[in-house]
């Protein structure tokens, strides 16, 4: 095989490689800004959080309720989204009674990890690395052969 068709061959196999990296690897890297986000969002606006088991959540998450990553079944709700999603509860409860005993001034900032940078960096490592690395081994075989053909003569 020839070192141009050697070429092709491997920025094929490259681009395959980062496509399905990426596409296996997206979800990941919103869910970690869409949480952040929405972290942000309830610190900016000072809104009370109330916790309630994941299974019970109602809405869509990152958007009405955050997920704990210390804990995959605590979720965060603010008392809005509580109110606009629980209705029945909301409307035949005292919330301000009831729910004063676990409503929260704030969200435990440390049950979650990792930044959106971090998470995109990590994608970008696995996305480009084994490639680029490929790539470098690719380079340095072909100097040692040439090396190794001129040395010869």
């Amino acid at each position: 095989m020839n070192s141009r068709t050697a070429l092709l061959v491997w920025l094929a196999l490259a681009v395959c490689w980062c496509t399905a990296a990426a596409v296996y690897l997206y979800p990941d890297v919103k869910e970690e800004i869409e949480e952040k986000r929405y972290l942000h969002r309830v610190e900016r606006l000072h809104t009370p959080v109330l916790p309630i088991e994941c299974a019970r959540a109602r809405g869509i998450e990152n958007r009405d309720y955050v997920r704990e990553d210390t804990d995959p079944n605590q979720c965060w709700t603010t008392i809005p989204a509580f109110r606009a999603l629980f209705p029945e509860i909301a409307q035949g409860t005292d919330l301000g009674a009831t729910l004063r005993t676990q409503e929260r001034e704030e969200l435990p900032q440390d049950r979650w990890d990792g930044t959106p940078l971090a998470a995109v960096a990590r994608a970008t490592a696995i996305v480009l690395g084994p490639p680029v690395l490929a790539f470098g081994l690719m380079r340095t075989g072909r100097r040692r052969l040439w090396a190794r053909g001129r040395s010869s003569r």
